[in-house]
């Protein structure tokens, strides 16, 4: 779950590096800067519909409380620290006395529960409460500054800068609306900050050294029957002062869209209002739509080799779900179509299985690429009979063992081939050699003539008797 939170925080961080997209563009042309500096975004995939001047820096009093609580969270998260550990509040948590600051009225030896501070400083603005926090999770103020800046970068912050927990006395802090939505963000995927922000009122139980606290958030959204009530929103966080300007960040959802707002301006109620008119636009204006769907067929093409000379339908394996500015129509997409075989050798052929992965679909609206998904057959294409056969024997053929034994069976006859070969020209060799030595005895006999060698032999006698040829002379 911490990778997850890890790796989905990084994504988010990497998709605001984009300007406004595409299909939030028309949209965008009926809005006017609700206040210095905005930012409006869909929670989920980090999309930015609307953003202005998002990357002037403004004094970071307006994000160190956030960042305070977001490192709060994490660790509590990583066991470091609990939400029911008992924090003592030292001469070193507290403000100077001439020192003007937002606070709880915190004494030193007082003791209060971890988790009761965290909603001291959302609630109240608590500038000794973000002192408190910051010693109690890691040791000095100073450390915990360290973390704020670290944990900034690795959000892909590159325009902020902290110096304080509180954002009090603040020289040398700065941030962006960009980097503040990273930052609020982050906040938000802890389930413990996500009630923080939420609650509009909280009280904080007795101490040792006085009465309980009653605490009651300042937004302007949650407020029920107010100007700028908003039912969709659940989350929300002013932060700020008159001399530096303020800073709201805030989370709404339906049924069918999350958004978050960050946004900029000299005046509390201004922003409130402009928040409003932010998530109001945003929620008219977009939503989620399935511009491609596995239901979808995107052509046919002719299947060669097939029985009966059929065509097969393209489809998409899975759906493409975009955020779409409402005015946008599907049919201003292109559909890119790549078909594997086409591409190869130029046509395709049976058989076809259903669900036999053919190709490739890319989806583009003024040259953006909005997500490739493969193309697969819709149909059964069965191959022709014969052509059945002839793949039957070719893929006979292609096995080894097949291959193996039609081999021996060649080789034998070969060798039995070349044994019987062998044989007749031996025998005929044998045939020639006695029809010779007979030819050569009856020239003897009619020319009345002995052989020297022969003389005493005994004599030849024509037939089978005694008197015939020697044994090896026989035919």
């Amino acid at each position: 779950m911490k990778i997850f939170r890890k790796i989905l925080l990084l994504a988010l961080a990497a998709v605001l590096v984009l300007t406004v997209s595409a299909p939030a563009a028309l949209a965008a042309e009926n809005i006017s800067p609700p206040a210095r500096s905005v930012i409006l975004a869909e929670a989920t995939t980090g999309e930015i519909l609307y953003e202005y001047q998002t990357a002037v820096e403004y004094d970071d009093a307006n994000l160190s409380k956030i960042m305070t609580l977001l490192l709060a969270a994490e660790a509590i998260e990583k066991n470091a620290v609990s939400g029911t550990d008992t924090v003592e509040i030292t001469e070193a948590m507290l403000p100077g006395e001439e020192t003007e600051y937002r606070g709880v009225e915190l004494t030193a030896g007082e003791t209060i529960a971890f988790s009761d501070l965290l909603y001291c400083i959302q609630m109240a603005s608590a500038d000794d409460a973000a002192n408190a926090v910051a010693v109690h999770v890691a040791k000095s103020v100073p450390a915990f500054v360290d973390l704020m800046n670290e944990k900034a970068k690795e959000l892909g912050c590159t325009h902020t800068n902290f110096t304080t927990p509180s954002g009090l006395d603040s020289e040398g802090e700065y941030t962006t609306a960009k980097d503040a939505y990273r930052v609020f963000t982050a906040a938000l995927s802890y389930p413990l900050l996500e009630t923080v922000f939420s609650s509009t009122r909280y009280t904080v139980a007795a101490t040792n050294v006085g009465t309980k606290r009653s605490l009651y958030a300042e937004n302007a959204l949650r407020v029920k029957d107010g100007d700028d009530y908003l039912e969709s929103c659940s989350a929300g966080c002013l932060s700020g002062n008159s001399y530096d300007g303020y800073m709201f960040a805030a989370a709404a959802g339906t049924e069918e869209l999350s958004l978050i707002a960050v946004v900029f301006g000299d005046y509390s109620s201004a922003l409130f209002s402009g928040a409003k008119r932010l998530f109001d636009w945003g929620f008219e204006n977009f939503s989620w739509r399935t511009v491609v769907s596995t239901d979808m067929v995107l052509g046919e093409r002719k299947v060669e080799l097939s029985e009966g000379d059929k065509r097969v339908k393209i489809m998409p394996s899975s759906d493409i779900t975009l955020l779409l500015d409402n005015d946008i129509p599907d049919s201003d997409f292109d559909k890119d179509i790549v078909i594997y075989s086409e591409r190869e050798s130029g046509s395709l052929k049976a058989p076809i299985a259903m669900g036999d992965i053919l190709g490739e679909l890319t989806l583009r609206y003024r040259n953006r690429n909005y997500g490739t998904v493969k193309l697969v057959s819709g149909t059964n294409i069965d191959l022709m009979r014969s052509e059945y056969i002839k793949s039957s024997v070719k893929e006979t053929l292609k096995q080894s063992t097949v291959r193996k034994v039609i081999a021996g069976v060649i080789a034998m006859f070969v060798l039995y081939f070349a044994y019987v070969l062998f044989d007749l020209i031996r025998r005929l060799r044998k045939k020639r050699k006695l029809k010779l030595i007979k030819r050569r005895l009856i020239e003897e006999r009619r020319s009345g003539g002995r052989p020297p060698e022969a003389e005493d032999a005994a004599p030849f006698v024509s037939g089978n008797g005694p008197g015939g040829p020697p044994e090896d002379m026989q035919y």
